[in-house]
């Protein structure tokens, strides 16, 4: 008695997961793909005089965004494989010079890697080269500019949102797998 109610206590966990894996997919699939598609319409963000504008969204954009959004669903079978995915079709949109936008899969699998309690080493190397080619993409936006001032605004305030998007996640994560951990879930 005791084995089958742990056994359809298992496929019932198995089924849930599979379904959050891929109602969370759907969803950050289609938050991605309106936000990459209203860029299409959208006039390039341009704060000030000199800044360097992005290039305008194409299929490549597109492709980027699915393929980092459709990683979501190995996160519990395949994490490292989905967190790598995940990262670097992030860092394709950045150093191709698109509009700020795909954040949401690689803030995900960070939050997944740390959490769940697999590599940390993978998920901080991961986060840092976010940051690095998102404060890269910034560079190539700010080189043009000519006043001291409105650089550095632009550089405390981007990259405060870099590093709160890249390293929130793994706070938050180490939090969520320390708690399950003092509570023996």
């Amino acid at each position: 008695m005791e084995s089958k109610r742990s056994e359809s206590t298992n496929v019932s966990t198995s089924q849930r997961t599979l379904i959050i894996n891929i109602v969370l997919t759907i969803v950050v699939l289609g938050v991605e793909l309106m936000a990459t598609y209203a860029s299409l319409t959208g006039e390039p963000l341009n704060p000030v005089d000199n800044w360097s504008v992005t290039r305008g969204t194409d299929w490549v954009a597109f492709a980027a965004v699915v393929i980092g959004c459709c990683s979501l669903y190995w996160r519990h079978t395949h994490p490292i494989l989905a967190l790598v995915v995940a990262t670097s079709s992030y860092c394709v949109f950045m150093l191709r010079e698109y509009e700020l936008g795909l954040f949401l899969p690689a803030m995900l699998m960070l939050y997944t890697i740390i959490a769940s309690g697999h590599s940390r080493k993978w998920a901080v190397g991961m986060a840092a080269a976010s940051i690095a080619i998102s404060l890269f993409w910034l560079y190539e936006r700010l080189v043009l500019l000519e006043d001291a001032g409105v650089t550095m605004l632009a550089w405390v305030a981007f990259g405060t949102v870099f590093g709160v998007f890249f390293a929130v996640p793994l706070l938050i994560g180490e939090i969520v797998r320390l708690r399950r951990k003092i509570s023996g879930v």
